[in-house]
């Protein structure tokens, strides 16, 4: 009879996924953690982001009313991309 390898042994393989589960969490908040905060924006709609509000045709005036309110730089949210607003 032959003896089992003792690469897959199941203690050896129990730890060896703990250690590595633990390494991505650790990893992805790590990574997380790194990221600066987005600048204020308006609140966008389900979906559609801020595209309803650009609808209008009048970009200039929608870009200006929010940088009066949130301030020269701000983030609109247009499905799938964000912008950056200077204004």
């Amino acid at each position: 009879m032959s003896s089992p390898s003792p690469l897959f042994d199941p203690a050896i393989v129990g730890i060896s996924l703990v250690v590595g589960v633990a390494g991505l969490v650790a990893v992805y908040k790590w990574k997380g953690s790194q990221s600066l905060p987005y600048p204020p924006g308006p609140p966008p709609d389900p979906i559609i982001g801020n595209a309803r509000a650009m609808a209008s045709g009048e970009l200039e005036r929608v870009f200006a009313a929010w940088g009066k309110k949130y301030g020269a730089l701000s983030l609109p949210d247009i499905q799938p991309d964000a912008w950056a607003c200077v204004c």
